[in-house]
């Protein structure tokens, strides 16, 4: 019977259809969930092209590792199988009893989820009989492995990355994937863009599957508009990669060629090798051997020195190293038990016995204490070696980031009345503050060449904008969204939520204002040929998304000030090398020196430092900057500044 025709997970009604069993009790069996299982009606979940939903192959998994465990080594007791609980919010474990090989009873030992399972006779999950060697359970299958679809020539985005070519179904066998994840790396493999067909058909054919059914309705649903995956306007799918999120991906799928390490390696003393200062320090750090009778570690302390040594000095060395022992108790009486001939005591000096049976046992127990001890310790200090490598190579990298970064030229640009349509734009150049404008077809187009000067562009919409004046985005180094990073915020338990807009954002942040033209008057300005007052709306609008853009540099995230709510968002604007005001003000809290911030509203744009006040920074904290003023230490809230700069005394 196949599992997708009739599945033989039910309740209590199905008991009609087991076999004869031995009893049980029903009532226990009767509270919470029960399933009373055939492993017969699971065999279609072992056939790769069998048509069985993904819930039947996942249960049938769960129900055949259960019956592996319990019959690789058949008891007549329960004991703990090793497996997890099914449910993916219980953190349970599943216990087991297999009843005179007929009936398996399975619980939980964390919710109520129990079960038996019979029928398993003969399935290929029973290891009853098969030799120790061959007790492998059976594998889900796996779906075909059909030529991942390449994009033809060089892989733009691992050679951007510094990786080899991802195939979809390798990293789906190394970890578990979501369909996010999962497109994500099918457009790495593609190396380009692909529409929603292609990814659909790609992450169906390496075996993803989707809960909804409709795989292009899942990848719409997972995607959300989350970096670094981007829509263009043709509707296909690509990879941001300027995006932060993108340079991640090799840490967050270990695309990485990984080096192979040695394996730790711990020098073996033999027992009639004497124990070092090393050993008995490793065995007796910070731990209280109780095993260990006073003779013993007596010993031991004598041993590692080579020589006799007076009571006071052996427990002075004992309590040094162990720290939350009692004092050693060193006499006549104590040295006899356990091992006597170990230690001998005479005038308040112990000596060692050089020719005591025991002093090899005695010698093999602290070694195996000391072991894992000195194995973690080779382990610290092999990962502290290979720290200090990677810092000092994130270092340069980041040096040689933030030289390449000075270079980008950088615009801020806006267009209007909307992406669609562009009739009208203005630039901003960050590196000489000038502001150019174009209105009408004609000089939008002149716009598509002026921008070819440039390597990043900010703005509200930029994909969009460069796609609608047909410039090819994937040509700039980084494009910088300032679109709000979430849409709605719920602002009462019924229900009603906040439009959150990026003129409430840019208002809230740097507290201009009217940041953004009306659209109402644009289209009027447009429609009456006013081409100077609609320049000025230009020109106005790129200094606000100038100073909104800046403050998200600085403080690494944006600020939503609405009645009752003053909330922060995070984002990532920053180029290698610019610094937020967290790392300036401990740089210059750690050096004393003197700084100059500009708070409350954003600096002007013909004089940003003519309201700058002058400090001596102290430091900084998660909230606030700490300065010294004319009035004493002063603590700033962090989110007021708008503008920092180190200034001489």
């Amino acid at each position: 019977m196949g599992v997708g025709a009739n599945a033989s997970v039910v309740g209590p009604a199905a008991a009609a259809d087991q076999p004869t069993r031995q009893p049980v009790d029903w009532a226990a069996f009767m509270a919470g969930n029960t399933w009373v299982t055939d492993m017969t009606h699971f065999l279609d979940a072992l056939e790769p092209r069998a048509d069985v939903p993904a819930p039947a192959r996942e249960l049938a998994t769960f129900f055949g590792q259960i019956v592996h465990e319990l019959t690789c080594h058949p008891q007549s007791r329960p004991r703990d199988t090793g497996l997890r609980c099914r449910r993916s919010r219980c953190s349970g474990r599943i216990h087991a009893l297999l009843e005179r090989l007929v009936t398996i009873q399975w619980s939980c030992d964390a919710c109520d989820d129990r079960g038996m399972i019979s029928n398993w006779r003969g399935t290929p999950w029973d290891m009853t009989g098969k030799p120790a060697g061959a007790r492998e359970p059976p594998r889900r299958p796996s779906a075909p492995r059909s030529p991942a679809p390449r994009a033809e020539g060089p892989n733009a985005y691992c050679e951007r990355l510094g990786v080899p070519v991802p195939r979809l179904e390798d990293v789906l066998a190394a970890r578990r994937l979501n369909v996010r994840e999962a497109t994500i790396v099918a457009l790495l493999e593609r190396g380009g863009h692909m529409t929603i067909e292609e990814l659909a058909d790609r992450l169906e054919s390496a075996g993803v599957e989707a809960r909804s059914g409709d795989m292009a309705h899942s990848i719409r649903k997972a995607w959300r508009g989350l970096p670094p995956v981007v829509k263009g306007r043709d509707g296909r799918y690509s990879l941001d990669t300027g995006s932060p999120a993108f340079l991640f991906l090799p840490y967050t799928f270990d695309l990485g060629e990984r080096a192979a390490q040695e394996p730790l390696q711990v020098t073996e003393r033999g027992p009639d090798e004497p124990l070092t200062l090393e050993e008995v320090e490793a065995a007796f750090e910070g731990r209280a051997p109780y095993q260990f009778g006073v003779s013993r570690k007596v010993a031991a302390i004598l041993d590692a020195h080579g020589r006799a040594m007076s009571v006071a000095e052996v427990q002075e060395h004992f309590g040094r190293v162990t720290r939350v022992a009692p004092p050693l108790q060193i006499d006549a009486r104590t040295l006899r038990l356990g091992s006597p001939d170990l230690v001998t005591l005479a005038e308040g000096r112990v000596t060692l016995n050089s020719a005591s049976t025991s002093l090899s046992a005695m010698r093999t127990a602290v070694r195996q204490l000391a072991r894992p001890v000195l194995l973690q310790k080779a382990r610290d200090e092999r990962f502290s070696a290979r720290h200090e490598v990677r810092a000092a190579e994130h270092a340069q990298r980041a040096r040689a980031a933030a030289a390449e970064a000075a270079k980008l030229r950088r615009a801020v640009l806006r267009v209007v009345p909307d992406v669609d349509d562009v009739q009208a734009a203005a630039l901003l150049d960050l590196q000489d503050r000038s502001i150019r404008t174009f209105v009408g077809h004609q000089q939008v187009r002149e716009l598509a060449e002026t921008l070819a000067g440039y390597d990043v562009l900010v703005g509200l919409h930029p994909r969009e904008a460069l796609e609608s004046i047909g410039v090819d985005p994937s040509r700039f180094e980084r494009l910088i969204d300032l679109r709000p990073p979430k849409k709605t915020r719920r602002i009462s338990k019924a229900g009603r939520t906040l439009q959150i807009t990026p003129e409430l954002l840019i208002t809230s942040s740097t507290g201009m204002s009217r940041p953004l033209g009306d659209p109402g008057k644009v289209a009027q300005y447009l429609a009456q040929g006013d081409h100077g007052k609609l320049e000025r709306r230009l020109a106005s609008d790129l200094k606000s998304l100038f100073a909104f853009y800046r403050y998200g540099v600085l403080q690494q995230g944006v600020r939503l000030r609405w009645g009752f709510l003053d909330d922060r968002y995070s984002v990532s604007w920053e180029l290698p090398g610019e610094l937020s005001l967290y790392e300036v003000m401990k740089a210059a809290g750690e050096e004393g020196q003197t700084v100059e911030l500009v708070l409350g509203n954003a600096p002007g744009w013909e004089a940003p430092w003519s309201r700058a006040q002058r400090f001596r920074a102290c430091g900084v904290d998660a909230h606030d900057v700490v300065v010294q003023g004319q009035d004493g230490r002063v603590r700033i809230p962090r989110c007021e500044v708008q503008a920092i700069r180190v200034v001489a005394p």
